[in-house]
C-alpha cells in the first residue's frame, strides 16, 4: 500500500511531502536521522532523485534541514532539481566527489537498454551508477529476489543483456569533498554528510582533510566495499577521532 502511494505521488513532490509529513519513519535509517532532530545541516552526496529510495528527504521535510545535495548524472540531476524546487534551504549540486579535483570516467547504463523501460525501472538502473564498472555490471547481472520481483512488477524481467553494449561511460566533474564545501559555503562545516555512491566511498572519505572539514556524522554505504577498502576507510575514520559502527549495509561514523 505504502509503495503504491509512493509511486502514485512520485510525479507529485509537493504531494509526496504533504505525505511525509504524517508517515512515520519506515527503516532504521529514517529512524537515525529523524533522531537527529531539527535544523540539521548537511551534504547528499549520490542523492538520486532525491524522492526515491531515499531515507533523508524525511527528515528534511519534516525537520527542515538545510544543504546540498549531489547528483552528478544530467538526466537524473534534472529530477533531483525539480523534485527539490520547492525546498527551502536545500540546494541541488551536479558534480561527483573523489579523490581530487578532475573529470573522471563515470559508467552507467544506455540510453538505448533504458528506452521502453517503466520510469522507476530507469531510475532502479540509474542508481547503480557507479566509478567501478563492475557495480554496473552486477546490478545488471546479479538481481536479488525482492529486486527482481520489484522490476517484475514494473513490467520488467531482467535477462541476459550485451554488457559491451549496455553499460556506458559519461565524463563528470568531480571535486573533492573540501573542495565543495569551499565552493559553496565557505566557512560553514555540514553536521551530516550521507554517502551512497556504489563502492566510491573507499575513494571520497579518505580524501576528506579533517582538519579543515570536521562533521559530526558521517552516514555510508558500506555494503559494496570490499573488505581491504571497509577497513581502510574505518581507519583513516577512527584516526580522525570518529567512532564507527554497521547499520544494516550502511554504516555510521561520529564524534564523540
Amino acid at each position: 500500500m505504502l509503495e503504491t502511494l509512493k509511486m502514485a505521488l512520485a510525479r507529485h513532490p509537493r504531494l509526496f511531502d504533504a505525505a511525509l509529513r504524517i508517515i512515520p519513519p519506515r527503516s532504521q535509517a529514517e529512524e537515525f536521522f529523524a533522531s537527529l532532530g531539527d535544523g540539521v545541516r548537511f551534504v547528499q552526496i549520490g542523492a538520486n532523485d532525491g524522492l526515491r529510495w531515499d531515507p533523508l528527504r524525511r527528515s528534511i521535510i519534516r525537520q527542515r534541514w538545510t544543504g546540498l545535495v549531489i547528483e552528478p548524472l544530467p538526466g537524473v540531476f534534472s529530477l533531483l532539481q525539480r523534485h527539490y524546487a520547492h525546498v527551502l534551504g536545500v540546494r541541488s549540486i551536479q558534480v561527483a566527489i573523489g579523490a581530487r579535483d578532475e573529470v573522471l570516467r563515470f559508467w552507467t547504463v544506455s540510453q538505448h537498454f533504458l528506452d521502453g523501460l517503466h520510469e522507476e525501472v530507469q531510475l532502479f538502473y540509474l542508481r547503480k551508477s557507479s566509478f567501478q564498472r563492475e557495480a554496473v555490471e552486477n546490478a545488471l547481472t546479479r538481481v536479488g529476489d525482492g529486486e527482481r520481483q520489484y522490476l517484475a512488477e514494473r513490467g520488467h524481467i531482467p535477462g541476459p543483456v550485451d554488457l559491451q553494449a549496455v553499460v556506458v561511460p559519461v565524463e563528470v566533474q568531480c571535486l573533492t569533498l573540501n573542495s565543495l564545501l569551499a565552493q559553496h559555503w565557505h566557512t560553514e562545516v555540514p553536521h551530516l554528510v550521507a554517502i551512497d555512491a556504489e563502492g566510491h566511498e573507499a575513494k571520497i572519505i579518505p580524501a576528506i582533510d579533517f582538519s579543515v572539514v570536521r562533521p559530526r556524522i558521517l552516514f555510508y554505504e558500506a555494503c559494496n566495499l570490499v573488505a581491504e577498502d571497509r577497513d581502510r576507510v574505518e581507519a583513516h575514520l577512527r584516526r580522525a577521532g570518529y567512532s564507527v559502527r554497521p547499520m544494516g549495509g550502511d554504516a555510521i561514523a561520529m564524534l564523540p
